[in-house]
């Protein structure tokens, strides 16, 4: 993300500050500008009007869409981990210990805010996809007849794996982020999480020799 937070760098303080000013006058706040920014008039926009000009909305289509230099989750990301989005560390002298001092409180600020509509956001998604899966469609339901040793027989966890994983993707992750440390090794050319083509694919191999291995894969029985 070097490349436009040094980009940003080159705008002069006197420049930002015009922009700012202007802003200030048609909008009033930061927020409010970005608020009438972002805002589309088909997700509610009637207490100032719909309207909005060609050069608004063929330069917010172009952010949004992904086709400008900056993305839109590395503004967030700088948003998120922007020194004034938590409360400040508070500093301890003669007459006033750090215990003393009374620290802003963490949620009305940007991370603590920004990560409750993240976690929010996942558990919205992860809900959806969990309607698809208990559904007739999702792949997992079998009728009277299906039920059989036949079926027994010919179970393959790698299929059930590839059903979650296509039906599933965003529940899939975050049950293999608990399961796995994304944490690198010490040698920068070997990554501890393994990483698979597909769980089908994953399952049809045999299984990792050494219990070092097999700690680091989550779909592996130990035994100790």
């Amino acid at each position: 993300m070097s490349s436009y937070i040094d980009s940003a760098i080159q705008t002069s303080p006197a420049d930002m500050d015009t922009v700012l000013l202007d802003m200030q006058k048609v909008s009033g706040s930061l927020g409010e500008f970005l608020q009438e920014l972002f805002r589309h008039p088909s997700i509610g926009n009637k207490d100032k009007g719909s309207a909005r000009s060609q050069k608004h909305s063929q330069m917010v289509a172009k952010f949004l869409q992904g086709r400008s230099k900056v993305k839109a989750e590395e503004i967030v990301d700088l948003i998120y981990n922007h020194p004034e989005a938590v409360p400040k560390t508070a500093r301890s002298n003669a007459s006033r210990p750090a215990s003393a001092v009374l620290r802003p409180d963490k949620e009305p600020m940007a991370r603590w805010r920004i990560g409750e509509w993240a976690v929010s956001l996942v558990a919205k998604i992860i809900s959806k996809e969990a309607e698809v899966m208990a559904s007739k469609e999702g792949g997992l339901h079998l009728s009277k007849e299906q039920v059989n040793w036949q079926f027994v027989h010919q179970f393959s966890f790698g299929k059930v794996m590839a059903t979650v994983e296509d039906k599933a993707p965003t529940l899939l992750r975050v049950l293999t982020a608990a399961a796995i440390s994304p944490k690198k090794a010490t040698n920068n050319s070997v990554t501890e999480t393994p990483e698979w083509e597909s769980y089908a694919e994953h399952f049809s191999k045999p299984v990792p020799s050494g219990s070092g291995n097999n700690k680091r894969d989550p779909f592996v029985v130990n035994t100790y």
